[in-house]
């Protein structure tokens, strides 16, 4: 028998309070926290589970990676702007209400993403702002793309790099699920 349909994409981090937090503001959602170690958030067409990555590897049968460098940002006392856009360089700053917070600054890439697809380059904008307030390292900031798109790249706390994006080629159906224009 076939797998029908993704329902649920599990992310091992390595903090799940921080985590937990960083997609409540992400996704705008409350979370389920109600089963000990674990957090859920159901979301149109498919959930994303949050685990603690030794768990997670333990679950698999399989040794957890070594963690990963902090970014030098972790150890300064200088606080990092919220969503804000760099007037010299017209990228967005990360940072979480004024407060310091450990990023990666180069996160190893684990050869996926996970991925939005924005119905405008407007819709993208935003997203990007919202995400920085949230926290996100900014690893690739909005632009056009070689494919007539206009995407960019933002990780997670753990690396977790997430693309959003838009292409001429895409539309929606009227639940909001992907599909090609005719």
């Amino acid at each position: 028998m076939k797998i029908p349909r993704m329902t649920v994409i599990t992310l091992g981090v390595s903090d799940l309070a921080r985590s937990t937090d960083f997609y409540r503001e992400i996704f705008s959602t409350p979370p389920i926290t109600q089963y000990e170690g674990v957090t859920f958030f159901p979301l149109p067409g498919v959930w994303l589970s949050l685990y603690p990555l030794e768990k997670l590897a333990e679950d698999i049968g399989i040794e957890a990676p070594a963690p990963q460098p902090e970014h030098p940002a972790a150890h300064s006392q200088t606080p990092l702007v919220q969503g804000a856009r760099s007037e010299a360089t017209g990228a967005y700053v990360a940072g979480r209400r004024g407060s310091t917070h450990s990023i990666s600054s180069h996160p190893v890439f684990r050869g996926f993403t996970l991925a939005y697809n924005a119905r405008s380059k407007e819709e993208i904008t935003s997203i990007f702002a919202h995400a920085a307030a949230a926290g996100a390292h900014i690893a690739k900031a909005p632009q056009d793309t070689f494919w007539g798109g206009h995407s960019g790249y933002f990780s997670d706390p753990d690396g977790h790099y997430w693309e959003v994006a838009w292409g001429p080629m895409f539309d929606f159906s009227e639940h909001g699920d992907l599909r090609f224009r005719d």
